[in-house]
């Protein structure tokens, strides 16, 4: 069977969003996932799938389209034009490509956004931690066979009470020639972060599993020491793009996991810290189109996984985190 070659407008590279399903496949699962080629300019697209049941048209604002019920068993055929900011067609159809529905395929509808982010807000907190029977049985994990590690956790934190928390640093690394000393001065903070994330999220584990107040108190020193570094300095996305994920997410984990033993201005503090950082981060990745464009990009997918993870912590006390977990 012979199957057209897709309108220029949208023809892949190495680079672009895959075509998906690709022409003359078995859809890997049902209902398929739907993706095409970031078309220039503005305007959404429109889809239309014609199958057993006859032909539907959808509407997306972005290069792709998730389904919202099962596909039928079947042969089926999907197209896709770009629109206008009015809803008109601003582009040709593309040529059909084809693909089939089998019997025995995984099924899976991707969950309603919308309905995750709501669910979000209603949810206690810390959200980040197991509750009920989670919770239940990770007491009786680390009381058993991790009790090693659980107290060896503790007895490494220990000396971390009181320690000096680190600085931040002096010099914007956009600044500096690249080279093997920009490389090492960059790995260096990296490595200091990471290692600074990873005690508060210890500190918050303990805190939260035996309630001993010295956890809680040395968490907040740092924290609060973290919040207070610039969003648009020498920490900032365009100076290190890796320390201020890893400080977003720091903060977000410590905002949720110690919600109520901040005060008012606390709480501000580290929402406008992560706000600043986190819209930089999305702007980049989402309003950018830069995933849309190159999907491959590894920086960017890694540090949408910060994202998608933070986002829910802040639904109801951050207006503006919705549009970084929904796709309108």
């Amino acid at each position: 069977m012979h199957f057209a070659v897709a309108a220029d407008w949208w023809v892949p590279n190495a680079l672009s969003m895959p075509v998906r399903p690709a022409a003359g496949s078995n859809a890997l699962q049902n209902p398929p996932q739907f993706s095409w080629p970031l078309r220039s300019g503005k305007g959404g697209y429109e889809i239309q799938i014609a199958g057993p049941g006859g032909v539907d048209s959808y509407r997306s604002g972005l290069n792709w389209l998730h389904l919202k019920s099962l596909l039928a068993t079947g042969k089926y055929r999907w197209r896709v034009r770009g629109l206008d900011d009015a809803g008109s067609a601003a582009t040709e159809w593309s040529d059909e490509r084809h693909f089939s529905i089998v019997s025995g395929q995984d099924q899976f509808i991707v969950p309603d956004p919308e309905g995750l982010w709501a669910k979000a807000a209603q949810t206690g907190r810390p959200r980040g931690m197991p509750h009920g029977e989670e919770l239940t049985n990770l007491k009786n994990v680390l009381s058993n066979e991790r009790a090693k590690d659980f107290s060896g956790l503790k007895v490494r934190l220990q000396k971390m009470i009181g320690a000096v928390v680190p600085s931040e640093p002096s010099q914007s690394f956009n600044t500096m020639d690249a080279g093997v000393a920009k490389a090492r001065a960059m790995g260096e903070v990296r490595n200091v972060l990471q290692t600074e994330e990873d005690t508060i999220f210890g500190l918050g584990l303990l805190w939260y599993i035996d309630g001993n107040r010295i956890w809680l108190e040395e968490a907040r020193r740092r924290v609060l020491s973290l919040a207070r570094w610039d969003p648009n300095g020498t920490t900032g996305l365009e100076s290190h793009n890796q320390a201020t994920r890893t400080i977003m997410l720091t903060l977000v984990f410590a905002y949720d996991c110690f919600y109520d033993h901040w005060s008012a201005n606390e709480k501000q503090l580290l929402l406008n810290s992560i706000r600043k950082r986190f819209s930089a981060l999305q702007m980049v990745i989402v309003g950018n189109s830069s995933l849309a464009n190159n999907p491959h990009n590894p920086w960017a997918s890694y540090t949408l996984g910060y994202l998608v993870a933070a986002a829910p912590l802040l639904s109801g006390d951050l207006p503006e985190a919705r549009a970084w977990f929904v796709a309108d």
